[in-house]
């Protein structure tokens, strides 16, 4: 377990006053984009709140990793001296690696641990703790006049797709309803052997020349708990055909329940799990009306399993393969392009690389082609037992409070580790840092929201287009059951139990280690109907009409 508490606050004024370093012009400001959802965001006016005293400590836990998480202590200690006569706050972030996270933070609140921000997701546990009462609700702080820069940036239309039972218990953490999936791959390697990836079959390509003639290279590098992540997700199509995924009941980055619905969206005609039998499916639009169909993402997995490497449903980090050279591709989100792009630099000078969107709705740039339910897929939770609740919302507000509070946890310090190019409002990394020495932070647990919009320029013109595309108003449509949230409370039991059976499969299924893929489905099938699983759909079958109905 890595727990990092941030000890540098009394430290000498040194690394806080560092000489201004002028950077050369990279970026340009991305003007067109700042006025994202401008609809739902206006700016909100400066609100001080004055303080004295002792410093509140404001323990903040997030998971994080060597290559999301850097010389943070920097801007903490930034942070409390610019608010030391007004806040008065002393933050100290907890960081551990996701399983050691995932693992305490259902115990944080059921032991003396003081927390007073959390990082949570419906992929992790958060609906089961909300209901569990582990959190508090957040709504009225969100109507505080004295938090205008809160209310500015996650105004009522925002929150009310962040709703779970009818109440704000986390704080909804992103800029986009969908951060565009794809692959990364090195175009330097790609051009060297006269290959353009536009479709599957050249990606595979792609990979069969690696495998030939990059001896010690692997094709693509992927961690244990997201395999191959979205490569084979056929979810937005399932959604255009009217079967749409169940969020948050078992956590991870794929749901497991999926609820089919009549053409008027006003009747569930049927839910299904992966795994089971044939008829579970016939009701269902050709090609999810066969067990091949609905189930092809862990079918393809186990083909392109051939192109990872043999530890992968070990492997908890996958960014260092691809980073160091010793793999051609890795999966990632478009809005990770820079920082992508900079660590293969710092590695590897000579090296280029390009990304490949495999959503070929994304890939088209066609506007609402692809259905989603809009709700964050981060959150910051208040634990209850936290009695500094305001202090935290003081802290918050000041973050979203203005571009430049939002850039320091974002960038790190102006001056240190970037600057402005010019008059623009996108920042400049400083070139003359080592990898060591420059900052890096998880926005998506913290800073990110669409107020707070940047596109870098000097991106690929592909590239930036897709973050032009993500960040339009109406790019993405809303699926009918998209502020549908399961009460598991009748359920709790069996839901227990099938995530306990859904674990022993679930890495190795996202990462296609499997040789016989279905029959492994349809074993974890059987043993997931013994633990209850036929009470569970119909638990999501009552309630998402009655849901419906309402």
């Amino acid at each position: 377990m890595i727990i990092m508490e941030n000890i540098m606050r009394k430290m000498s004024h040194k690394l806080r006053f560092a000489k201004r370093i002028p950077l050369p012009a990279a970026w340009v400001p991305a003007a067109a984009f700042c006025a994202l959802f401008l609809h739902l965001f206006s700016c909100g006016g400066k609100s001080p709140l004055q303080s004295g005293g002792e410093a509140t400590v404001i323990n903040i836990y997030m998971f994080a990793s060597n290559e999301t998480y850097r010389n943070v202590d920097q801007v903490i200690a930034e942070f409390e001296q610019q608010t030391r006569e007004t806040l008065n706050i002393d933050i100290r972030i907890h960081t551990m690696l996701r399983d050691d996270y995932l693992e305490r933070i259902a115990l944080i609140a059921s032991t003396g641990t003081e927390a007073d921000l959390v990082f949570n997701a419906p992929w992790m546990n958060l609906n089961s703790l909300i209901q569990k009462n582990v959190y508090k609700e957040l709504s009225g702080y969100f109507d505080n006049p004295a938090l205008s820069s809160l209310r500015s940036a996650f105004p009522p239309a925002f929150l009310d797709s962040n709703h779970f039972f009818g109440g704000i218990y986390g704080i909804p953490i992103m800029n986009a309803p969908l951060d565009i999936p794809g692959i990364y791959y090195r175009k330097d390697l790609a051009d060297a052997y006269g290959i353009t990836i536009q479709s599957y079959d050249d990606l595979r390509f792609f990979f069969e020349t690696i495998l030939r003639e990059e001896k010690g290279m692997i094709p693509i590098s992927i961690q244990n708990n997201r395999g191959f992540y979205m490569m084979f997700d056929a979810t937005w199509d399932m959604a255009a055909k009217g079967i749409y995924p169940i969020e948050g009941i078992i956590g991870g980055v794929r749901e497991l329940f999926f609820v089919g619905l009549s053409s008027d969206g006003k009747r569930v005609t049927g839910v299904s799990a992966y795994g089971d039998p044939e008829d579970s499916y016939t009701a269902y639009p050709n090609p999810y009306n066969t067990f091949e169909g609905f189930n092809r993402y862990f079918l393809e997995a186990a083909k392109w399993n051939v192109y990872v490497s043999e530890d992968s449903v070990m492997r908890e980090q996958a960014g260092p393969l691809f980073f160091n050279g010793f793999a051609a591709a890795g999966e990632g989100a478009v809005s990770e392009f820079s920082r992508w792009q900079n660590t293969l630099k710092t590695h590897l000078p000579q090296a280029s690389i390009a990304f490949w969107p495999y959503i070929e709705a994304a890939r088209n740039r066609e506007k609402g082609s692809i259905a989603l339910s809009f709700r964050a897929w981060n959150y910051l939770c208040v634990p209850r037992n936290s009695s500094k609740t305001e202090k935290v919302f003081e802290f918050l507000n000041w973050v979203f409070e203005s571009r430049e509070h939002n850039d320091l946890f974002s960038y790190g310090i102006r001056g240190v580790h970037w600057n402005m190019a010019d008059d623009s409002s996108t920042p400049v990394p400083n070139p003359l840092l080592s990898e060591a020495d420059r900052y890096l932070f998880p926005g998506y647990e913290l800073t990110w929201n669409p107020r707070f919009i940047r596109i870098p320029a000097g991106l690929p013109e592909d590239v930036r287009s897709l973050f032009e595309y993500q960040y339009a108003p109406d790019a993405f449509t809303r699926i009918p059951v998209s502020d549908f949230v399961l009460d598991d409370r009748e359920i709790i039991s069996e839901l227990a139990n099938i995530r306990v059976i859904l674990k022993k499969y679930h890495n190795a299924l996202l990462c296609g280690a499997y040789e016989d893929p279905a029959a492994i489905l349809r074993e974890m099938n059987r043993q997931m109907e013994a633990a209850g699983l036929a009470k569970v759909k119909d638990a999501i079958v009552r309630q998402v009409q009655d849901y419906l109905d309402s």
